[in-house]
């Protein structure tokens, strides 16, 4: 296994991209290609979970993908949500403020592509996962890989830029409805996380309607978006399913090939939903866990045939 920690910016720390690249075996084809994932973990903006990271890495390496972990930028900057929440101010950050996220997703795109020979990345077969808050980021770019937002931010063009899957784990894909549910709650951490949002995304703590709406997955899915995999449960309490559910039917609104799959129960932020990813009990799920094989197979009839 070759794993390093790249650096997004010379003077950030925050901002990384984790390799776990799976080493040649020198009894086989030593010049086998390989599919990647780019990962983007949740953590409502606010920090990138590890619980998302490492254990969902493994889970693609098992599959044969070379696995990529990108800690984007996000409102705390290697602080805990606790001692945001704890230090009870929150000002504006202009260097998370989206589309940073979008742009460093680009950025692990061009490094991957930099590094396709000595990781041996197939470079046709590079997708997105992201989870919660990185399942926004990852459906994002998928609908504006095209646009010159995305085009102009590194050395690629064209459909390099293009994931060849996103995969939309119990992702926050409508922050428009999550905005307006949660940011005059009465509750202080369930409005400290709505504005964490807000201000990392659009760099003030009330955006307009407009703003808002930008954002938002289902409202930007296009003819250009890729194969997406959905999954989530009925019971998550933090991201309501109709996020998978409105994603699902835009995807089908613009004959974008998908598949979706809503587990009964389970509480939000499962990842691989079990031993390896869970810190308590009831993150250990072996019904949820089935997206992991059920991914595998659709990624099999998608790219790995």
């Amino acid at each position: 296994m070759q794993s390093e920690i790249i650096q997004l910016y010379d003077d950030r720390e925050d901002v990384t991209l984790t390799t776990y690249v799976i080493d040649p075996i020198r009894t086989s084809n030593v010049d086998l290609v390989r599919p990647a994932v780019i990962i983007c973990p949740g953590g409502s903006y606010m920090y990138c979970s590890d619980r998302e990271a490492e254990p969902v890495a493994m889970a693609f390496n098992a599959m044969g993908f070379n696995a990529f972990v990108l800690r984007y930028s996000v409102y705390g900057q290697g602080k805990t949500t606790a001692e945001i929440i704890a230090e009870g101010q929150f000002p504006v950050k202009p260097d998370v403020v989206f589309p940073h996220a979008l742009k460093e997703t680009a950025r692990a795109f061009e490094i991957l592509h930099q590094h396709a020979s000595e990781w041996h990345i197939d470079t046709d077969k590079i997708g997105l996962a992201g989870f919660s808050a990185g399942g926004h980021n990852t459906g994002m770019y998928s609908n504006v890989w095209h646009t010159d937002l995305i085009q102009n931010a590194t050395s690629l063009k064209g459909s390099d830029l293009k994931p060849a899957f996103n995969i939309s784990g119990y992702a926050l894909t409508d922050i428009a409805y999550y905005y307006r549910q949660n940011i005059a709650n009465p509750d202080p951490n369930v409005k400290a996380y709505a504005t964490a949002i807000s201000l990392a995304c659009f760099g003030k703590p009330m955006p307009s309607e407009e703003e808002v709406e930008q954002y938002s997955v289902p409202g930007t899915v296009n003819e250009k978006t890729p194969p997406t995999f959905i999954w989530g449960t009925r019971d998550d309490d933090v991201v309501n399913v109709r996020d998978s559910l409105s994603l699902a039917m835009a995807l089908e609104e613009h004959e974008i090939p998908f598949a979706m799959h809503i587990f009964q129960a389970g509480p939000h932020g499962l990842s691989v939903a079990n031993e390896l990813s869970a810190v308590m009990p009831n993150q250990i799920n072996e019904t949820a866990a089935q997206w992991v094989p059920l991914v595998e197979k659709w990624l099999k009839e998608l790219i790995l045939k």
